[in-house]
């Protein structure tokens, strides 16, 4: 009896134990508008390559690269491989734990900034790839 409870208290801090990984990702292609000093306009953007902390059980993510100290990760019952987080700067994060596709937006240019003194605007954009493990 005492093995089988102490097996319990096993499994079960087992499963408050963060199961964080971290991953390098990998843009195919980054597209959206930027601000040129007068409007927005259609554009690519230069591919990149970020890291980030992805812990699939507890739902969180943090990568600095992205903005995301501070996410908010829905909770997806209807279709757990999809992990779906956003941050206070209208950024989003969507990753499919199967195959580590992943597509990332931000959408606070036109409505969270105007134009500085020196015409900048932050971007609006959409980017997709794929993660691998590290």
């Amino acid at each position: 009896m005492i093995k089988y409870l102490i097996g319990i208290l096993f499994f079960i801090c087992g499963s408050l134990v963060a199961q964080e990984e971290l991953f390098t990702c990998t843009d195919i292609d980054s597209g959206g508008f930027y601000y040129n000093g007068s409007e927005y306009k259609l554009t690519l953007f230069n591919l990149s390559q970020f890291d980030i902390k992805i812990d699939f059980d507890n739902r969180t993510i943090e990568s600095p690269d992205l903005l995301f100290e501070q996410a908010y990760c829905l909770d997806n019952s209807k279709n757990l491989a999809l992990l779906t987080c956003s941050n206070r700067y209208g950024q989003t994060f969507m990753i499919n734990a199967l195959n580590y596709e992943f597509t990332y937006s931000t959408i606070f240019g036109h409505v969270g900034d105007g134009p500085s003194d020196s015409g900048y605007a932050d971007s609006i954009g959409v980017r997709f790839g794929t993660c691998r493990e590290i």
